[in-house]
């Protein structure tokens, strides 16, 4: 019987290389987003093993002599010595089932929970009663599994509402009185033409990733940024205010010189 006893040491396990084998996380539990189980982390090469050859110490050997007994006692065997030692455990009982009850609890306006869900809840809080040490676990699995239903519900309406605003930005565009209406065609024609001559064609993936996230591509402000700097490229420049004239008073070349000797002859 005693060979059926194990006495177990709180040390961690150690794998066969030398190593200590990574201990995994019960449980982990967010707040506000989704859980996910992070990575076990590294444990580190063990330090090189120190030269095989023993030192002069080690090399000694001396011979054991087992303990004196006790006068008149006699001498007892290895097992029936570790018996008496360590007295054999005895199993848990098992808990007795509490008597139901009847949980009062007033929720939030924010909040609601179907009956399905307020039977989960309940079982949760049964299994806690009955036994604390495991039923904790059951209430630790139904709050995560809840706040996994709302990151994902909140991360469906953020979607949802900028593609409805982008939607009201490209309205706009189209009824803009600069861009908009009948000319909207054209306008996008030119904004689309100083795109392509100061955005590099390497950076384009990228610029077009910047419109998309942020919508900045169906913005009435921007596309009209754009607008307005094709139409200071295109339009001629305005003349100066104080003209000043010509050398040659604007005649081709040779006029005056032929004008300056007519005029001598003259």
């Amino acid at each position: 019987m005693a060979d059926d006893l194990e006495i177990s040491n709180a040390t961690p396990a150690v794998a066969s290389s030398g190593e200590a084998a990574p201990l995994e996380p019960s449980a982990s539990v967010g707040v506000g987003a989704a859980t996910a189980p992070t990575d076990t982390p590294s444990v580190p090469e063990a330090a090189p093993a120190p030269a095989a050859t023993p030192t002069l110490l080690e090399g000694v050997q001396t011979e054991k002599k087992p303990d004196p007994q006790p006068a008149g006692e006699p001498v007892k065997a290895e097992g029936e010595a570790a018996k008496a030692a360590s007295p054999e455990v005895q199993p848990a009982p098992e808990p007795e089932p509490l008597a139901p009850v009847a949980y009062e609890y007033t929720l939030p306006e924010t909040i609601s929970l179907p009956e399905e869900e307020k039977a989960k809840v309940h079982e949760a809080f049964d299994a806690f009663r009955t036994d604390p040490s495991k039923g904790a676990q059951a209430l630790i699995d139904l709050h995560a599994a809840k706040m996994q239903e709302y990151a994902d519900s909140l991360l469906a309406k953020q979607i949802e509402v900028f593609n409805e605003t982008r939607k009201g930005w490209a309205r706009a565009a189209k009824q803009d009185e600069q861009i908009g209406g009948s000319g909207f065609e054209t306008s996008m024609g030119a904004i689309a033409r100083m795109r392509d001559m100061f955005v590099p064609e390497k950076d384009m993936p990228a610029f077009n990733e910047f419109l998309r996230v942020t919508g900045a591509g169906d913005h009435p402000a921007f596309l009209k940024l754009l607008h307005n700097v094709a139409r200071a490229y295109d339009e001629p420049p305005q003349p100066s205010p104080n003209p000043k004239p010509t050398p040659n008073q604007g005649l081709p070349p040779g006029r005056r010189a032929f004008r300056t000797i007519y005029a001598m002859k003259g």
